[in-house]
């Protein structure tokens, strides 16, 4: 097909290939169309088009509509390809009186549009140069459109000198019109034939890439020497001219970066990486920064807290940028880990861990492979059993905690509340507080007039039996409550009429319900260790492994492993 116009291309994809009509893309594609009559108008300024929201919404797809559309100079690149470039012409302009102006300047000569997919700052390099660059690349007249994950404000999020960096987001906010393309659909769920890409290793076993390196590499000549990534050596498994076979240890955790990446793509046509470890882990602790002056006593002039990161944090920024590129370049990634996909980054918490989740299964297509098809699932799927997991929590909780003495309830308690039975009326008047405002906007209703009536009493229940059995009552009602969420509902507001009237998401309320669990019943947990009573193991509910170990639990709460996994 000819396209003409970012609008007939969108059109043309539902009316022709099956495409599924989403609200949030024909927002986006009716402000790329203005840009597009804009430019071909010969109007000034000319506003660009900064598209973000989660992966799968379709936002490169329409960035790439809109390019292949244009009739006037423009230029498409992955992001890390876009700052490849500035970095070395930066240095060639070296001793320039200002060289991102000149930089920028040679931009506008050579361009009218600037197109680049996967917009994310997380270096301090890039946030400085950035600062100016957007600034000076729209005073030049150089039109912007990009796609990101995060919007404008998020972007560079906590990191060190950000104040650098907001110029970059005010010039963003006054020179592109910002569109967030959240829609419920995530489009990659329509694809075709599914191939599988993603392996569990067997232990004792041989590696299963071993037969898709065999079968993509017929007729060709296979090396096991090093090869040359940029100025350093990569070991490989297996290498051909066109297919790479290499370890996770030997890519990810040796000092390679993005613009590797691209010189591997640009080298082969598929990637395979074994030996790819569980990535979750505890954190480092975050120790104190300081520069040399400051000498060995904490001042409070030179004192930086760090980042509490990960042991695997390094390794897994290259993974990330590694998938990026692949994804990026139609590359094929296939993977074998020791775990399955949904276990390999589940903890990771120092790299926005959903994103990462969603751009890994999005490129290594894990379809096929059995351990990772639950995480295919819908989000409202996984909210649902989170409420399922809470309410076996509180149930094998509440097990324990039931067979105290009164007075073991009350007993004083080093904590955030005073007791035990303190603790757990806690959890439940705000389990009620929370649950009573969902379902109300979920009926329609009016938020509730006096939201105080849930806290009158620091401590409404007395007595163990009527505790249980109240938090068994409204784990069942959030339970009700999340089978009725559909992906496309998560984003609507709920009100909660408080003196300072709070407006949050579905999603958001959800997600701080249970977090809110997941914190008091660690105290509870706590608490038990000092007395009778043996505090329950909690951390059963998601190993596929332990169904033993949930059985009598999920039969008294009369549950099967088929309600909660839809199995």
């Amino acid at each position: 097909m000819n396209v003409d116009s970012p609008l007939n291309a969108w059109q043309h994809a539902i009316e022709q290939k099956g495409f599924v009509q989403d609200e949030a893309q024909e927002h986006a594609v009716w402000a790329l169309q203005k840009c597009y009559e804009a430019l071909h108008e010969g109007r000034t300024p000319v506003t660009g088009v900064y598209l973000w929201g989660p992966v799968g919404r379709g936002k490169t797809w329409l960035m790439d509509q809109f390019y292949q559309s244009l009739k006037v100079p423009a230029r498409r690149q992955h992001f890390h390809h876009f700052m490849g470039w500035v970095h070395q012409r930066s240095f060639q302009l070296t001793g320039t009186a200002d060289p991102l102006k000149a930089l920028a300047r040679e931009l506008s000569e050579e361009v009218r549009v600037l197109c680049f997919d996967e917009l994310f700052v997380n270096d301090i390099g890039d946030a400085i140069i950035l600062g100016r660059l957007f600034q000076v690349m729209f005073e030049q007249g150089v039109v912007v459109v990009c796609t990101s994950n995060q919007p404008p404000d998020q972007l560079y999020a906590d990191g060190f000198n950000r104040d650098r960096f907001v110029p970059a987001i005010e010039a963003i906010k006054k020179h592109m019109q910002v569109i967030a393309v959240d829609g419920g659909e995530d489009h990659r769920l329509h694809p075709g034939k599914g191939l599988q890409r993603y392996w569990v290793a067997a232990p004792g076993q041989p590696s299963a890439l071993g037969e898709v390196f065999k079968a993509l590499t017929v007729g060709q000549s296979v090396s096991s020497d090093p090869i040359k990534v940029g100025y350093r050596s990569l070991n490989v498994v297996q290498a051909s001219q066109t297919v790479l076979w290499t370890r996770y240890a030997d890519l990810c955790e040796q000092p390679f970066a993005a613009m590797d990446f691209i010189v591997l793509c640009d080298t082969f046509s598929a990637i395979l990486l074994s030996e790819v470890p569980n990535l979750s882990a505890q954190k480092r602790e975050g120790r104190i920064a300081r520069g040399t002056e400051d000498g060995v006593e904490r001042v409070v002039a030179g004192d930086r807290e760090l980042p509490q990161l990960s042991v695997h944090d390094d390794g897994v920024r290259r993974f990330i940028a590694l998938v990026d590129e692949c994804y990026d370049r139609k590359v094929p990634l296939c993977l074998e880990a020791q775990v399955p996909m949904e276990s390999v980054i589940w903890s990771f918490r120092s790299a926005a861990p959903s994103a990462v989740y969603r751009k890994c299964s999005c490129n290594v297509s894990p379809k096929l492979e059995q351990g990772a098809a639950n995480m295919n699932q819908p989000l409202s799927h996984h909210l649902l059993t989170m409420a399922y997991q809470n309410a076996w929590a509180n149930h094998r909780l509440a097990k324990a905690w039931s067979q105290l003495s009164p007075t073991e309830l009350t007993a004083p308690r080093v904590s955030f509340f005073p007791s035990l039975r303190a603790t757990l009326n806690h959890i439940l008047t705000c389990d009620w507080f929370y649950v009573d405002a969902l379902e109300r906007e979920l009926r329609g209703d009016d938020p509730h007039p006096d939201c105080s009536v849930f806290f009158n009493q620091d401590e409404p229940f007395t007595h163990a039996a009527d505790l249980k059995r109240e938090q068994a009552l409204v784990d069942r009602r959030l339970i009700a409550y999340c089978e009725q969420m559909r992906d496309a509902d998560l984003g609507k507001i709920v009100t909660i009429a408080r003196d300072t009237p709070q407006h949050d998401s579905r999603l958001r309320l959800l997600s701080h319900l249970f977090e809110h669990q997941i914190h008091h019943r660690g105290q509870v947990h706590a608490m038990l260790s000092g007395t009778s009573v043996k505090p329950p193991q909690l951390d059963e509910f998601f190993c596929a492994g332990e169904s033993d170990l949930r059985a009598e639990d999920f039969a008294e709460l009369g549950w099967t492993e088929a309600l909660i996994w839809g199995a």
